[in-house]
């Protein structure tokens, strides 16, 4: 089921254009003093607190977000209908490096809000680049800019690096392809094994207040699974101990004697990928709070 707009984040709402305007529209109402910009600083660095008190009562407001649920359904990966571009940022990339990267993440996001997925990639990557160079932002470059727009407090406040923006553009390319219907995404996943793990996880990592979501299915695995960031000896690795394709879980002695490395490499991978599957965004396919 999509999820209703009104039960979006902050967060969620600053990555969809449509739901941004809304609430600005909305705020602009009812205070005076109301500044979007202010907002976002407050959602996603270190600015003023008081737009959040704002936005609690900005969300009080009946049909806040119009018929978007109608005409624009908020969809989870892969569920079925027609989704955008905004989805692909949606999860945070696996580091920010400075203060203002969550914050150009987002303005990023927005300006996909209305592009159909899949993109074609060369499209996909002309405006990916092109928003970067309006803030003189190059994708060959190891460069921090320093952008007052994104400048939200705290240490390295409103640099954006160029160096995230060109690992970024491997995310979400990465998760664009998942959407492509030439993409060959595995039908017969055995989870067991992996479900087995995550609940372990769970209960082994204090202050981790999560536990298996009981819907998990293959589509929300494979997404997060290929989402985590893990290379390919990663992937082959934990695909093995788990016996993601076969159903038959290998010991992490024979996955060790495969590979050629120590049987204390195997586990670290493991508990590596385990945690950065549950770390995002994407986890709400894997877990869910208790």
């Amino acid at each position: 089921m999509p999820i209703p707009f009104e039960k979006l984040t902050n967060k969620d709402i600053l990555h969809h254009q449509a739901a941004y305007d809304c609430f600005d529209g909305a705020g602009k109402s009812l205070f005076p003093d109301w500044d979007i910009i202010g907002f976002e600083k407050a959602v996603l660095g270190c600015g003023e607190p008081c737009y959040l008190q704002m936005a609690d009562e900005i969300r009080k407001i009946p049909n806040l977000f119009g018929d978007l649920d109608k005409t624009m359904p908020f969809l989870r990966f892969r569920e079925q209908g027609q989704h955008y571009g905004y989805e692909l940022f949606l999860s945070p990339p696996k580091f920010w490096g400075s203060r203002g990267a969550p914050l150009w993440w987002a303005y990023a996001a927005r300006q996909f809000t209305y592009d159909k997925l899949p993109m074609d990639e060369q499209f996909f990557y002309d405006k990916y680049k092109g928003i970067a160079r309006e803030f003189g932002l190059k994708m060959t470059s190891n460069q921090y800019i320093y952008i007052e727009r994104f400048a939200a407090g705290g240490m390295s406040s409103g640099k954006v690096g160029c160096e995230f923006v060109r690992e970024g553009w491997y995310d979400v390319r990465r998760r664009n392809r998942l959407y492509q219907s030439n993409i060959a995404l595995p039908q017969n996943l055995y989870l067991d094994k992996v479900k087995e793990r995550i609940a372990w996880y769970c209960e082994k990592t204090e202050a981790f207040d999560y536990v298996l979501n009981p819907k998990l299915d293959n589509d929300g695995f494979i997404f997060a699974f290929e989402d985590a960031g893990l290379n390919e000896h990663q992937r082959e690795i934990v695909s093995q101990l788990w016996g993601l394709y076969t159903g038959k879980p290998m010991s992490r002695k024979e996955v060790a004697d495969k590979h050629g490395v120590s049987y204390n490499s195997v586990r670290q991978i493991e508990i590596c990928s385990l945690r950065h599957m549950l770390r995002n965004k994407n986890r709400d396919n894997l877990i869910v709070e208790e």
